[in-house]
């Protein structure tokens, strides 16, 4: 069966090797958490009003790169698990993976290509919002649709409820925030820094925990994901490239098509499916991730002409 607990039965582990099974769950648990709470209130505190009042006036464009920034991603996702067949772990990992929001890591992806910040933060946030309902709806599509209803049994209440307590509060309290303190802004940097730490340190842990299993699916995983990050990143250029966006808005959805938000995937995966393996395919997924995304940023950063001023957040 595909839906098990991370937690082994006590009767067949030593006293040792049981509570290490049990610990390392619980740490990375708390740790995912504390990583999405951080990032999605340090999202909220990047957010100015003024500066996104300035977005307004991309509304009309805005509005179909926004539909299918939400749509395209789990049906590409749906695509590379049908045409690869990568097993059932690592296909589950990158449906969950492609029906998470938007991730924060774009924002730097777009500082880099000399984007629009006010719009990456935007469509973060936004996607960040929205998504315990996004989610609670594209995750049963894409099980039903690829066959593994029971990786997903996720009650759908539950799922709701946390992506609601740790994704999409702690946006609405940021920008809250600092429209009632202006240096709380002081505050993003130091919640950036935490949740880089942490990031790193949680990565570590499941790669050396979970090695057993990355040995095992690692090629996989390597491969669906960098499948995915290509075509998404592709379909992105096309976009924007029909919808004649200018260049600051066209680098900023690009980008915004592969780049999912991993504290998300990791919080359902590791708080609600109670599934390591899961978490340890999107430890990989990030490792393919950060340096494709900067490689094809410095890449959109050089083939800019005539770089205009992009308002900032």
């Amino acid at each position: 069966m595909l839906f098990q607990s991370a937690f082994p039965d006590q009767h067949q582990l030593p006293a040792a090797a049981f509570l290490h099974k049990i610990m390392v769950p619980q740490i990375i648990d708390i740790a995912v958490i504390l990583i999405a709470i951080a990032t999605m209130l340090a999202i909220g505190l990047e957010l100015r009003i003024d500066a996104l009042k300035r977005v307004q006036n991309l509304w009309r464009n805005l509005l179909v790169p926004l539909a299918l920034l939400i749509l395209i991603p789990p049906l590409v996702g749906l695509g590379c698990v049908g045409l690869l067949q990568p097993g059932p772990a690592v296909a589950a990992t990158i449906l969950l993976i492609s029906a998470c929001p938007i991730g924060d890591v774009a924002n730097l992806y777009t500082l880099l290509a000399r984007g629009n910040p006010a719009l990456s933060f935007f469509l973060n946030a936004f996607t960040c919002i929205v998504a315990p309902l996004t989610m609670a709806l594209t995750l049963p599509f894409l099980a039903r649709a690829s066959g593994i209803d029971e990786t997903f049994s996720v009650p759908g209440l539950s799922l709701v409820l946390r992506l609601l307590l740790y994704i999409a509060c702690p946006v609405v309290v940021g920008m809250l925030w600092r429209s009632w303190k202006s240096g709380a802004i002081r505050c993003s940097l130091w919640l950036q820094n935490f949740s880089a730490v942490l990031i790193l340190s949680v990565i570590c842990l499941i790669l050396i925990d979970q090695k057993t299993e990355i040995l095992e699916f690692g090629f996989h995983a390597a491969f669906t994901s960098s499948t995915y990050i290509l075509i998404t990143l592709g379909i992105g250029l096309l976009i924007v490239r029909i919808l004649r966006l200018p260049h600051d808005a066209a680098s900023v959805v690009s980008l915004c098509f592969p780049v999912r938000n991993l504290a998300v995937a990791s919080i359902v995966a590791v708080s609600l499916m109670k599934r390591l393996d899961y978490a340890a395919i999107i430890a990989i997924y990030f490792v393919i991730e950060v340096p494709a995304l900067l490689v094809f940023s410095f890449i959109l950063r050089r083939t800019q002409r005539n770089p205009k001023t992009s308002p900032q957040t």
